[in-house]
């Protein structure tokens, strides 16, 4: 599971069968202190967050254990906006 923050939406017009009724965002790859590792990835945005909401994101075979995704071409999802994070005993973040 990744921490990231979202960068920006992702509109395709045309897509794969299964795949019709999803948003995409773009995410952008957090660490522990909520600063950016410079990795970016695309994700199906399952819970409909906006620009800048901190996420949880999954990936792989886990991205695909709902009942949305379940046999659809999805590699990343937005499982979770963040509203709290704590690290090394400092709140970090709080929505």
């Amino acid at each position: 599971m990744l921490i990231c923050r979202v960068i920006g939406d992702i509109v395709a017009t045309h897509k794969v069968s299964g795949l019709e009724n999803f948003k995409f965002a773009l995410l952008e790859e957090l660490d522990d202190q909520l600063k950016p590792t410079g990795k970016k990835l695309v994700a199906a945005d399952l819970m409909n967050s906006g620009i800048d909401e901190i996420v949880l994101c999954v990936q792989g075979s886990s991205a695909r254990q709902n009942r949305e995704t379940d046999k659809k071409p999805v590699d990343a999802v937005v499982a979770a906006i963040v509203d709290t994070v704590s690290a090394r005993g400092k709140t970090v973040y709080k929505k």
